[in-house]
């Protein structure tokens, strides 16, 4: 075999050709992925501090796991290419622990540039303590508003809507539904008064102000934390105790020793947030069930992340009776696998007996590991947009591109990086770009950061996204689901693979990629703006029936009808 002398190899940063590769890899080895995890969960399936774990739901935005074994693969692939290395830098100690120990032989450097072991253990015990001091801040929230509460009728059974609230979640009173927008709009005020939002709360600063917020509202809210006693917080907050007493038959992977990975995944898990207000989730269907509390229809927002196992296990165990609804109600991100129920989830009773999904194009995705599983297609509720006429059109005499960034700064930081190098490395002229940061972020950040590196071509925009992307002709981004819903309008998608891991791809692969490219370099970016800047008519013809394909096939549109069948009135 002829050697390949590359000096560095950068898990931290990966080149254009690794990245394509780890994406890849990780499309090949989901499957026995999947399969791992449950063989080493079996002697587990019936304890639910298994499954509050989250590299056992897979859900790749939290857990790394997936993510470094797809490293392991690669560099084991390209030894077995004949690669040879003298460095490999990582910013992970079981990374690099799991290299040393499968690599032994080859005689390159694995240098670590992450935090230190004591930098590490302190955040896992201050990441404890934080979350106690959240589930306090809630339970003094609830208790200092109780003369608030509101008393519901009991002569019928309700509909639970579970949602997440923010700081920002009201407006006046009336709660901004970010999750059903204008369900409630659909059905009589009469229904309205038996159909409760069940919250979870997130990036809150000040509990009492929303608790206040939601005893007030016009809409209904039940709240967890009015119904959860001492034992369920004890129950919870010792759960990090428990973890020793779980049985873990560890097992190579695909003939690479992963052990020093799953012994971190279980270590930063012991003071997961999200582990201990899963339980909290478990421990609420039964005290709602104790207090006599009659439930018809529990409608979960289902990303099958940990808190979900919680929930739905709960509400399988004390509520058998009530239709409990898994409501998928975003575009499928390939690597986001928590996405993809198992069987064995399902035999557990860890996933909701329905799971709606917003589109016929998902029914064979989203059964992929699961082929048992029953699925409805429902409306998209927060996608009813791609149904309305388009108002808004681009300038005929400039390409216009929106870059859409994603929530985290690295990433967008990326994504600016990369499309500069383009611009400067080729006469792409004739172009305006619009820089429109996540809703979720500051845009001084981005602003402060980048304006004075940015051409006079470039622009910093806020406000509604719907708008923006109408008046281009390209939208550039990445992990997004703007991805999907702006090829519905007819206009071409640029995104850019994630250098800095795995790629979340929420365009599915059936799509025709006349329309859309996955870049990983500047010659990438390059050629696929060239490619889409053009504006004959043939051509945006062909992208306009395509976005109506991909709109019938992926977004179910929202009606009366639909929406009433939905919560099975």
């Amino acid at each position: 075999m002829k050697e390949i002398i590359s000096n560095v190899l950068n898990f931290i940063k990966l080149d254009s050709d690794n990245n394509k590769l780890v994406d890849y890899i990780a499309e090949n080895i989901r499957k026995e992925y999947v399969n791992y995890l449950i063989n080493i969960g079996k002697d587990n399936e019936k304890n639910i501090d298994w499954w509050v774990l989250e590299f056992v739901s897979r859900n790749t935005l939290m857990s790394q796991l997936f993510q470094n074994i797809c490293f392991l693969t690669m560099l084991k692939k390209r030894i077995e290419e004949g690669y040879v290395y003298n460095e490999v830098i990582v910013d992970s100690l079981s990374l690099k622990k799991a290299i040393e120990k499968n690599f032994y032989k080859y005689n390159f450097k694995v240098n670590y540039k992450g935090r230190s072991i004591i930098h590490i253990y302190l955040s896992r015990i201050n990441s404890y303590f934080k979350t106690f001091r959240q589930i306090s801040s809630r339970f003094l929230a609830a208790w200092f508003t109780c003369k608030d509460k509101r008393i519901f009728k009991t002569d019928r059974a309700l509909t639970l809507l579970d949602v997440f609230v923010l700081q920002n979640s009201f407006d006046k009173g009336i709660f901004l539904d970010r999750y059903y927008p204008k369900l409630l709009e659909l059905i009589d005020s009469d229904e309205k008064e038996y159909t409760y939002y069940v919250p979870t709360f997130y990036g809150i600063k000040n509990y009492k102000k929303v608790f206040i917020e939601m005893r007030k509202s016009k809409q209904n809210f039940l709240i967890k934390e009015d119904y959860l006693k001492l034992k369920d917080y004890l129950f919870a907050l010792l759960y990090p105790l428990r973890l020793n007493k779980l049985k873990i038959k560890y097992r190579n992977f695909l003939g690479l020793d992963i052990n020093p990975l799953i012994m971190e995944e279980m270590a930063n898990d012991r003071v997961s947030h999200s582990s201990i207000y899963s339980l909290l989730n478990y421990c609420f269907s039964k005290r709602l069930k104790k207090n006599g509390i009659k439930l018809k229809v529990v409608i979960n927002w289902f990303e099958n992340q940990i808190i979900d196992h919680g929930f739905n296990s709960g509400f399988r165990k004390y509520y058998p009776e009530s239709k409990l609804i898994g409501y998928l109600g975003v575009p499928l991100l390939d690597n986001y696998l928590s996405l993809f129920p198992t069987e064995q989830e399902r035999i557990c009773k860890v996933i909701p007996k329905e799971i709606n999904i917003i589109g016929r194009g998902y029914i064979n995705m989203v059964k992929e590991f699961c082929p048992k599983l029953q699925v409805k297609v429902v409306p998209a509720f927060r996608y009813s947009e791609v149904w309305n006429k388009r108002n808004y059109f681009p300038d005929k005499n400039k390409c216009s591109i929106l870059i859409a960034l994603p929530i985290l700064i690295d990433e967008s930081d990326e994504i600016i990086d990369i499309v500069l190098k383009a611009i400067c490395s080729s006469n792409i002229d004739n172009c305006i770009f619009k820089i429109k940061p996540h809703p979720t972020y500051d845009i001084e950040k981005i602003s402060n950061k980048w304006s004075k590196k940015l051409p006079e071509m470039f622009k910093l925009v806020e406000g509604e996204f719907n708008s923006y992307v109408e008046e281009s002709d390209i939208l550039i981004s990445s992990a997004s689901t703007v991805c999907l819903e702006t090829l519905t309008k007819g206009i071409p998608v640029i995104v850019i693979g994630n250098s800095l891991g795995l790629t979340q791809l929420s365009i599915p692969k059936s799509i025709s990629d006349n329309v859309w490219k996955l870049c990983y370099s500047v010659s990438d970016v390059v050629e696929a703006i060239k490619l889409y800047a053009k504006k004959d008519i043939n051509t945006l013809n062909t992208y306009k029936k395509i976005g109506y394909e991909i709109r019938d096939n992926f977004f179910e549109p929202v009606t009366e009808l639909s929406a009433r069948k939905f919560l099975n009135l």
